[in-house]
């Protein structure tokens, strides 16, 4: 017998509001998951679970732990689009309020599917998502409701599942023992609950914000991370010299060969991962770190290699996060915005593998703050790179002889100024106007069918130059006549007429093209043109793009060879008149 069916034969429903969505958020788990929770919040209150309904908790206590939760939420300020990921993490947690395993596919199939993919994978996606919602929900609360830890790939090459813990099981319980000891309690449980709930929502949020070991998130700065590496570090020296004194060893030979070891460890961490060089041919940074040549770098070793330098390069010249996106050959298969320098080049080799595994490619796009123009040069040849060499901040082959720039472009005042260099820097490069920014990472594939190859394999993008914190200005780059002139302004004209009627001048506009009225218009029975048609079409366009219709009247003459043979008849300006008449029925349409 299921929860739901055991509620009902008990001959009440809970009252709150969050008690149906508790319940479902342990679909596709045995029901013992809410009753857990239940068992936890009770326990900590000094109370026994009621067993009356299917060894599960009673609809009292089912609605206490849902109104609590409620309140909570309210309290907090927890915005409603996270409350689903909530849930799910609540429901798995499963009563534990320690840190536990958490596979992101069965947390993820604790949320709601809209869709048909029933896969883990999509399960796993759907959980990353919603707990990207979650995490950034916490931060500008300022509270922890839940924690976790992503998983990867452990200093031993094992793949570890990502970890959970979920505070705010204890959150609960601490609300429902405070609401108890309310006098009213039994008579307005909702309005004790209500109270407590706000009272222990500050208390917490207080702590959270003092950073207390018990409510926050772990620390990731150096000087935490020195002391969790130095915990356990002494923690496996004192095994080892328990097993060294069993064995009659010398303890002072060993702490003498374990600094030696330290220090070579040391040494050959110190050799630089990612370069942090001048311009140089990246075959030559590959020589330098591995002695090995342009063999050597193949190895996905020197792939995650040439993306973390790209990486560091974009983050020395200005960037602090990154949109990153995984994309196969026909559509985007992930997205993730705003993603830190340091989060990011550390899971990068997952990232990749991943990448790998779907035939993707994994594209970045740079942020950079005010100030900065990162200029993205698309499609350039071989000689424009070697040009650019001495002003870019990296340099790729994203494909056989096509090639891509990065120029990062100081003092530059506003949006405006962006915009103006990148145009000049574009069309001095003869690059494509159509770049956004966004760049397959070096060390990727470029999932394109027509780069796929022989053995089904793609192109790897491959990174020719890197000059970490590489920064020029307008100056150096018009000294190099690498900005195109400044396109001169229109200038403004005025025809006689509007001259007397007294309009202001104004930039001569592009006309709508002819032909493009004329093919989009549908010919006769006989296959010939209808002219009137598109002679009314085209002056219809001509209106919507704020020509008036004097302006018009002579466009249209120009333009068509039905106006230019009757232009004795009026028939431009009957055609115009009839197309400002079409022009004011949309525009009654549109505003009644």
């Amino acid at each position: 017998m299921n929860s739901t069916t055991s509620l009902q034969h008990h001959g009440t429903e809970p009252q709150g509001r969050f008690a149906a969505l508790l319940r479902n958020a342990t679909v596709g788990e045995p029901h013992t998951n809410t009753a857990q929770t239940i068992t936890f919040v009770y326990k900590q209150a000094d109370e026994d679970v009621d067993v009356a309904v299917s060894a599960d908790a009673s609809t009292r206590q089912v609605s206490d732990v849902a109104d609590a939760l409620s309140f909570i939420l309210k309290a907090a300020g927890m915005a409603e689009n996270t409350h689903a990921g909530l849930l799910a993490a609540i429901g798995f947690a499963a009563g534990r309020t320690v840190w536990i395993k958490a596979p992101d596919k069965l947390v993820g199939r604790r949320l709601p599917n809209t869709g048909d993919d029933v896969s883990d994978e999509n399960a796993a996606r759907r959980w990353r998502y919603a707990w990207q919602k979650i995490e950034a929900e916490q931060e500008r609360i300022g509270l922890c409701l839940v924690e976790r830890q992503a998983g990867g790939r452990n200093r031993e090459g094992q793949d570890e599942s990502s970890r959970l813990r979920v505070p705010v099981v204890q959150f609960v319980a601490d609300v429902v023992a405070a609401a108890k000891q309310q006098p009213s309690f039994r008579q307005k449980r909702g309005d004790c609950l209500e109270n407590a709930a706000k009272q222990i929502v500050a208390d917490i949020r207080g702590d959270y914000r003092r950073a207390p070991d018990k409510y926050r998130r772990p620390r990731t700065d150096d000087e935490s991370r020195l002391t969790a590496l130095t915990n356990r570090a002494s923690t496996d020296i004192s095994k080892a010299l328990d097993i060294l004194t069993a064995n009659g060893g010398d303890i002072d030979e060993y702490f003498e060969t374990l600094k030696r070891l330290a220090i070579r460890k040391h040494q050959e961490a110190a050799a630089p991962v990612t370069p942090n060089v001048s311009s140089l041919p990246i075959e030559s940074i590959r020589e330098s770190q591995a002695g090995g040549g342009a063999e050597e770098g193949t190895t996905f070793r020197h792939r995650c290699d040439d993306g973390k330098a790209m990486l560091q390069a974009f983050a020395a010249a200005g960037a602090y996060s990154f949109d990153v996106t995984l994309r196969d050959t026909k559509q985007k298969v992930e997205f993730m915005a705003d993603v830190p320098f340091a989060w990011l080049s550390e899971q990068l080799p997952r990232m990749l593998e991943k990448a790998d595994r779907l035939e993707s490619s994994l594209i970045v796009r740079p942020r950079v703050g005010d100030g900065c123009a990162l200029v993205q040069l698309d499609d350039l040849n071989a000689e424009t790179v070697a040009r650019l060499s001495d002003f870019a901040v990296c340099a790729l082959e994203t494909s056989p002889n096509n090639y891509q720039a990065f120029v990062a472009v100081s003092g530059v005042a506003d949006e405006k100024e962006r915009e103006s260099v990148r145009a000049r820097l574009i069309a001095a490069a003869a690059a494509d106007k159509g770049a956004t920014g966004a760049a397959r990472l070096a060390g990727s594939f470029n999932a394109k069918e027509k780069y796929r190859q022989a053995d089904n394999s793609f192109v790897c993008v491959r990174l020719v130059s890197v000059s970490p914190g590489r920064t020029v200005t307008v100056a150096e780059l018009d000294a190099a006549f690498l900005l195109a002139a400044i396109p001169p302004q229109p200038t403004p004209s005025v025809s006689d007429s509007d001259e007397k009627r007294g309009v202001v001048a104004r930039v001569p506009r592009r006309e709508p093209s002819y032909e493009k009225a004329m093919a989009s218009v549908r010919r006769k029975a006989d296959g010939s043109v209808d002219r009137s048609a598109v002679d009314a079409l085209f002056a219809v366009t001509c209106l919507n793009w704020n020509w008036t219709p004097a302006e018009t009247v002579n466009i249209l003459r120009r333009n068509s060879p039905k106006a230019a043979e009757k232009s004795r008849d009026n028939y431009a300006e009957r055609t115009v008149a009839w197309a400002e008449s079409q022009a004011r029925k949309d525009s009654y349409a549109s505003t009644h």
